[in-house]
């Protein structure tokens, strides 16, 4: 009984379901990091994560514990089920909580820090790659240009691969209008203006140029109001 619940503690407290946040918030695209401190990133990501889960946790024991005292449920809710079922439970719960809510909260905490380091809280560093930008909904308009900007390639953002910093790649459905990509300084005024998109009629919400020094190429994406089909 004693050992089961050294044991549970131990794993929570060492970050082990932290992890299972970490998977979630990554996979949603909202934390990352290069290979050399990866390692480094995960450990402290769990055990900053096990904090909130670890309380979920005594939460629930201190709950079933009510439970079997109200109801005389000794016989059946003994330590050790009770251990377990928290543990269950908190599982269960923190998965719901960190799919949900997990990318409002990372990003509403890296508002917070950008305000405070730099007064404004559209600007400054920001949770996830700057290919996140991409929203995989056909929403987004990309413009792939190489860095002494000749035109790569450019077209509707479908997705994007979940590489290391030195092996991304980028899929694009071709725009629909039938003309050469238009130049590199003009889609870089284009993304001056809030709400404007090298696409005539195509009205977009917000704008990214993303450089990379690694493999040599400037992607400038532009969130778009509308879909392709309309």
């Amino acid at each position: 009984m004693k050992d089961i619940n050294q044991v549970i503690t131990a794993f929570l407290a060492a970050g082990g379901l932290g992890y299972i946040n970490y998977w979630i918030l990554e996979k949603l695209d909202v934390t990352s990091s290069t290979d050399g401190e990866k390692t480094a990133h995960i450990t402290f990501s769990s055990l900053l994560c096990s904090i909130p889960d670890f309380f979920i946790y005594l939460v629930f024991k201190s709950l079933l514990n009510c439970i079997r005292q109200k109801y005389k449920l000794n016989h059946l809710l003994d330590s050790d089920v009770i251990n377990f079922l928290a543990l269950i439970l908190t599982i269960v719960v923190i998965i719901f909580i960190t799919s949900v809510l997990g990318e409002k909260i990372i990003r509403s905490i890296y508002w917070i820090l950008r305000k405070l380091t730099t007064g404004k809280g559209n600007t400054g560093v920001a949770p996830g790659e700057p290919w996140t930008a991409i929203d995989k909904t056909h929403m987004t308009l990309v413009y792939l240009y190489s860095l002494d900007h000749k035109p790569i390639a450019y077209g509707y953002g479908e997705s994007y691969s979940g590489g290391s910093d030195s092996n991304y790649s980028v899929n694009l459905q071709p725009a629909e209008e039938k003309c050469n990509q238009p130049c590199y300084q003009y889609v870089v005024n284009c993304a001056y203006f809030k709400d404007k998109s090298p696409i005539n009629g195509m009205p977009c919400k917000e704008s990214h140029i993303h450089v990379n020094l690694s493999q040599g190429f400037i992607m400038i994406i532009f969130r778009v109001r509308i879909t392709k089909d309309n």
